[in-house]
């Protein structure tokens, strides 16, 4: 598996205020506090937060099992950290994770211009199954979300 010189921390709501964190560092647009204690209150919902070794937290990952389905709600690495297989990592382990309990799809969205991330989901073996018009705003106007799904068995 790829990452082996990182440690993987389950999150949960007590982890909200350094998930916010990150996510904010991570994206334009971020998750509050609040949003991430809703969430990982949730039920099916899950969080690894990734660090190297001892170190500070580098990379997130929410996620959302419901019956043979997983949903990432998000990924994110801190830009000092991307390039080094930290997003792979994640969702090898969680592919991992939803195998054993019986999830057989897992599912994201992405936009439609994020090339770095569309070349690591297609590399991962996602394919397009479906478009969200103009579903993310951007200083410029609004982009399409791109649905992507992997088949995990």
């Amino acid at each position: 598996m790829r990452g082996d010189k990182f440690a993987y921390v389950e999150g949960s709501a007590l982890h909200a205020e350094i998930l916010a964190a990150l996510h904010d560092s991570c994206f334009d647009v971020s998750w509050s506090i609040q949003e991430f204690q809703d969430l990982l209150t949730s039920p099916g919902v899950f969080a690894l937060i990734v660090q190297q070794g001892t170190s500070e937290p580098c990379g997130l990952v929410v996620f959302r099992a419901a019956s043979d389905e997983c949903e990432i709600l998000t990924i994110g690495v801190l830009p000092g950290w991307r390039r080094h297989k930290i997003a792979a990592s994640l969702l090898d382990r969680i592919i991992v994770q939803m195998r054993d309990i019986g999830v057989s799809r897992v599912f994201l969205e992405v936009a439609k211009d994020n090339e770095a991330a569309l070349k690591l989901y297609q590399g991962q073996g996602f394919q397009e199954v479906g478009r969200r018009r103009k579903y993310y705003k951007m200083a410029d106007g609004r982009i399409d979300a791109l649905i992507l799904a992997k088949t995990i068995f």
